[in-house]
């Protein structure tokens, strides 16, 4: 390999993309004739960040930073030069960070050749020490400039979002667009000053929202996805592409803009997709995963639902083929003997127990939901107020003490945010567990499991005999008694419920079989405790 000459082109901004930057960054004619001059061969690659802030070091992670890697690893050789326009497209960063950058590179001997004043750094130049001083000159004026420009974008930035929360609207009743600062999402525009549903991809938007919470999986989406729609990008939907839309809160119509380290929230920026429990509803969706894409079998209606456990050991099970024979078998007796002595049997028996548990679960009378959501937003806005007076005060008289007591309010205001989040997401899980029409396909069966199952328990008892217990989210369960793949005894074993949940621990379930009380139910298929009187006081 041989030094070349290589050309990096960094623009920040819409307006420089639009205009001449990236056309007059890369300059074909002046490296022709910075080949000729330092007899260099142009390198055929070619590195260009656009839209990357040199202010916030953004181009380090983009082809500036892949830039670094490859002087790191030798693939850029020493003696090679680096074209660029002027030192502050390398960086507007302060001083000494964008010093240290500058240096790493010339320090590793590639050279820095910029356009705009025609100047050549090197470390082996003889005039190194006024060119270093020439540079921080330039470096210190290039963030200079940008700080005051960050400075006045913020403050304009900060006067939007007061006037947003004061509820100044554009003529048309629309949000005020806030563009110095963060993103518009695809399904959203604001060319004429206001933020409004994008005439075409917002109903794509809802399409793939309602796609997602009737449970059809991404594979599937981005197959119609890319079948009816045209993609905001012009060339394909990605998977990336749905997987962010899925969990951005954005669809609810949040704004978050962080400014300083400070974030602030605007409800109702954006054109709502879908409301806020809708987004809870896919969110518990795509945490109760469904078939594995590594999986080399076809999905069953439980595999890779992490619901069907080996009662032996408590272990998840696996589906599997072989000569003929599909069957579930335990991991932990695939893995480690030491843990369960290994235990496997037909899929059939096990999928006709779930589905006739289903049936039944479907016509029985399902508990009044308790709202768990309500009582954490009240702590919150509690405890947020109580935030906001204790900033109030300490911006009034200041003092150590005030500042610890500060600090530790916000740390319990943050717990509660996160404690939100979790009730919100669990409440979805299982506000509709019990609300299904009757499923026909192994993916209807899959959706549904996932909803109203909190697990599947099979406790094998001899050759072509074990018990299946299903265990509900609303706390029903029932219980199947199969020998031969035939059911020969089914119902609850107590009616008592926290009895049925006691027996999932592994001792009480061993001491269950080993005195005879689970015989004794197979032998009467009665519950083992006595129906509670409902006169009795």
């Amino acid at each position: 390999m041989k030094p070349t000459l290589i050309s990096y082109s960094r623009v920040s901004s819409a307006k420089q993309l639009e205009g001449t930057g990236i056309e007059q960054q890369q300059d074909y004619k002046l490296l022709n004739q910075l080949s000729k001059e330092y007899g260099l061969p142009i390198d055929e690659r070619t590195f260009s960040d656009e839209g990357l802030s040199g202010f916030h070091s953004h181009n380090l992670q983009g082809e500036f930073g892949r830039i670094l890697q490859l002087i790191s690893t030798g693939s850029i050789i020493k003696g090679s030069i680096l074209v660029i326009t002027s030192l502050d497209r390398l960086s507007r960063a302060k001083t000494n960070d964008a010093m240290e950058l500058m240096l790493s590179v010339i320090n590793r001997g590639i050279r820095i050749y910029t356009a705009m004043d025609s100047k050549l750094y090197c470390s082996d130049s003889p005039n190194l020490t006024a060119d270093l001083i020439v540079s921080v000159i330039i470096m210190a004026q290039a963030h200079e400039e940008s700080l005051k420009k960050s400075k006045r974008t913020k403050g304009n930035a900060l006067a939007l979002i007061e006037r947003f929360h004061k509820g100044e609207r554009a003529a048309d009743g629309n949000p005020i667009a806030i563009k110095s600062v963060g993103s518009l999402p695809w399904w959203v525009e604001s060319s004429d000053g206001s933020v409004k549903p994008h005439p075409y991809y917002f109903g794509v938007a809802q399409w793939i929202a309602q796609q997602s919470l009737s449970g059809v999986g991404t594979t599937k989406l981005l197959s119609d996805l890319n079948e009816l729609y045209t993609p905001p990008n012009g060339k394909g939907w990605y998977r990336t592409t749905v997987t962010r839309f899925t969990k951005s809160k954005s669809l609810t119509g949040l704004a978050v803009f962080t400014l300083d380290g400070v974030e602030h929230e605007l409800s109702g920026y954006f054109p709502q997709v879908i409301t806020e429990d809708e987004f809870y509803q896919i969110q518990a969706r795509k945490k109760t995963a469904t078939h594995s894409r590594t999986s080399k079998n076809k999905p069953t209606i439980l595999n890779g639902l992490q619901v069907l456990k080996c009662r032996s050991c408590g272990g998840g099970m696996n589906y599997y083929t072989a000569g003929g024979r599909k069957a579930y078998r335990c991991i932990n007796g695939m893995t480690n003997r030491a843990k369960c002595k290994g235990m496997s049997c037909s899929s059939e028996p096990v999928h006709e127990a779930v589905k006739r548990s289903l049936t039944w679960f479907s016509v029985q009378p399902k508990p009044v939901k308790e709202d768990k959501v309500t009582p954490v937003v009240a702590r919150l806005d509690e405890a947020q107020a109580k935030l906001n007076q204790m900033e109030a005060d300490y911006m009034e008289s200041p003092s150590n003490i005030m500042a610890k007591m500060l600090a530790q309010v916000e740390q319990d205001v943050e717990a509660l945010r996160i404690e939100l989040e979790e009730t919100r997401l669990s409440q979805a899980s299982t506000d509709d567990f019990g609300t299904f029409d009757e499923p026909e396909t192994t993916d209807e069966y899959r959706d549904v499991i996932v909803r109203s199952v909190n697990t599947v328990q099979v406790h094998k008892m001899g050759r072509k005999e074990m018990l299946i217990s299903i265990y509900f989210k609303s706390g029903l369960n029932k219980h199947y008694y199969i020998k031969n793949n035939e059911v020969l005894q089914e119902g609850i074993l107590y009616y008592e419920p926290q009895a049925e949940l006691d027996l999932l621990d592994k001792a009480n379930w061993m001491l269950f079989v080993a005195d005879g009380r689970l015989n004794q139910w197979i032998d009467t298929g009665k519950p083992l405790d006595v129906l509670p009187d409902p006169w009795e006081e």
